[in-house]
């Protein structure tokens, strides 16, 4: 599913490959596993970023704690966007009567924008993407993460969410660490 992703995005060739992360460790730290292509993505490679302005988080091997607590902090500032009134219905779920944010945040630009799974459906691999714009707007997207990546940098759909300027010419792919 990443060779695509990879035609658009040339540089995730040159990752290692072969990361060996414990979703177990993830799964039950977060209370759901992962949808598979998220999975793939992240065992090809580590966190990067696209042109020095998107940035895709993947879990680390090792510190698969360090993901989870991401994740659990996400949900606390959710907690107080829901309260506030800053995510839509639609995105809100309700378990043994408490409003929860169906979100689970992935990549993400330094301006602000949010690219999230849409967690509604029990299964990860059912979950769609959303775009949470830095301007308030919400964009919602029927892919997986990796089919959402390759459609934004072949131009294969527009994301009104993220800059105008996107996909650009030069797509130079960074590997980050932390």
């Amino acid at each position: 599913m990443i060779d695509r992703l990879m035609l658009q995005l040339p540089g995730l060739g040159a990752a290692p490959g072969g990361r060996a992360i414990d979703w177990t460790a993830i799964q039950e730290g977060i209370g759901t596993g992962l949808p598979a292509d998220y999975r793939e993505l992240s065992a090809h490679c580590p966190s990067f970023s696209v042109d020095d302005f998107l940035l895709v988080s993947t879990p680390a091997p090792g510190s698969e704690s360090k993901f989870v607590s991401g994740v659990q902090s996400d949900r606390e500032v959710f907690e107080d966007d829901i309260a506030e009134g800053d995510i839509p219905a639609e995105y809100i779920s309700v378990e043994a009567g408490v409003e929860r944010a169906a979100l689970l945040a992935w990549a993400g630009t330094p301006n602000g924008d949010e690219i999230l799974w849409h967690t509604a459906a029990r299964n990860p691999d059912e979950w769609t993407v959303v775009v949470r714009g830095r301007s308030g707007g919400w964009w919602s997207y029927p892919e997986s993460a990796v089919s959402f990546l390759e459609g934004l940098y072949s131009g294969r759909f527009p994301v009104p969410g993220l800059p105008a300027s996107l996909p650009s010419g030069e797509r130079k792919v960074s590997f980050l660490a932390f």
